[in-house]
């Protein structure tokens, strides 16, 4: 069986959380998919909550700010979520720490092998990266599920 198979069959399985699933990929070896799968993850919980944000305290109608929502990217999320005061300032700097690192990866990936160079980052520093990613996207998902409890809530009809 090819690698690509493999890890396709390693995603399938049935995981209850997201980070649970980049975990098992991570302590498997695939480190790389590990940490942009927590990326993606924390991209699309960081969506989610500025767009809630937008609903529950701007009374936004989630119709209008569903679609627009998806096209803002991690930093601009992040920025907007720690000005609107929904993140804190440590948040705000473990998000672009995040973000540092998943650019230093794929940097690595798409631009040192024609260089011939090594990836500037120490095992210690990706497994404690990986590790704050995780945290962060619990946290997401907690700071998400406060928000879409909101009674102030606005459902389109």
């Amino acid at each position: 069986m090819s690698q690509a198979y493999n890890l396709y069959l390693f995603m399938e399985s049935k995981i209850i959380f997201p980070w649970d699933n980049a975990d098992r990929l991570y302590k498997s070896g695939y480190r790389i998919e590990a940490f942009q799968t927590l990326h993606n993850l924390i991209e699309f919980k960081l969506q989610e909550i500025f767009m809630l944000v937008g609903s529950v305290h701007f009374n936004a109608d989630l119709s209008d700010t569903w679609d627009l929502t998806d096209e803002l990217p991690y930093l601009s999320c992040t920025k907007a979520l720690y000005i609107l005061n929904h993140i804190s300032k440590n948040e705000y700097q473990t998000l672009m720490k995040i973000n540092r690192t998943r650019n230093l990866i794929m940097h690595y990936i798409f631009d040192e092998p024609y260089k011939k160079g090594r990836c500037k980052m120490s095992d210690k520093e990706l497994d404690s990266d990986f590790k704050s990613a995780k945290t962060m996207a619990e946290l997401l998902e907690i700071k998400s599920h406060e928000e879409s409890s909101c009674p102030l809530l606005k459902h389109s009809k």
